[in-house]
């Protein structure tokens, strides 16, 4: 039987930071992730805000070697019919992100 200082429940961008920020500080983590990623999925898009974080946790250049398309902002449709628009063209940390969660 394997054992874990840490079993984080879920793969999304917080666990897999979790994760991350405890394996540097010396834990054994296990991460439990509901979903295979194996299908393509829709919306998996990273606003700019992520950039600084993606910096500081010095996985920038991991991130792009899994060649994101850059992202000039996001159009979506929640609960009614007009689309909300948010372009990222003016955002201080640059472009958004269009990421396959497999890679990412």
């Amino acid at each position: 039987m394997t054992s874990f200082d840490v079993v984080v429940m879920g793969g999304g961008p917080a666990g897999a930071t979790t994760a991350l920020c405890l394996a540097r500080r010396g834990r054994s983590v296990a991460i439990f992730e509901s979903r295979g990623f194996d299908a393509p999925r829709y919306g998996e898009t990273l606003p700019p805000e992520t950039n600084p974080l993606l910096k500081r946790l010095r996985v920038w250049d991991d991130f792009l070697a899994t060649q994101p398309l850059e992202s000039p902002g996001i159009v979506s449709v929640w609960g009614g019919i007009e689309p909300n628009e948010q372009d990222f063209i003016r955002n201080v940390h640059g472009c958004g992100w269009h990421v396959v969660r497999a890679r990412f």
